[in-house]
């Protein structure tokens, strides 16, 4: 889509209506060129893709983290009042084993 047209319409709207007039009248030629080069369509829509994408990327690691504190919290309850004290030790230095206990205590998560 070419803008240069609706740039040249409102930059004569601009100096027919007072809105920097004497300026415009001056450099409008230099405005339009500068208003036609600094806009890019499709650069504008990438980078706003990119924040989305990066925006939504954060959110998600932030929801699964607390999801993951969460089950972890709710586990160490459960052994806390099944008294397995010994398997409260080996959760918190081996992850794998955390993950076992998770899904024999919680195997829909």
């Amino acid at each position: 889509m070419d803008i240069e047209p609706a740039v040249n319409v409102a930059v004569d709207w601009a100096i027919h209506n007072g809105v920097l007039s004497e300026y415009l009248s001056l450099h409008k030629s230099e405005v339009v060129g500068m208003i036609l080069t600094e806009y890019d369509e499709k650069k504008v829509m990438e980078n706003l893709k990119k924040e989305s994408y990066a925006e939504g990327k954060a959110e998600g690691k932030a929801e699964g983290k607390a999801e993951e504190r969460e089950l972890s919290n709710n586990l160490i309850l459960k052994l806390i009042s099944l008294n397995r004290i010994d398997d409260l030790k080996r959760l918190a230095s081996d992850s794998v084993y955390r993950d076992k206990m998770i899904k024999e205590f919680f195997p829909d998560k």
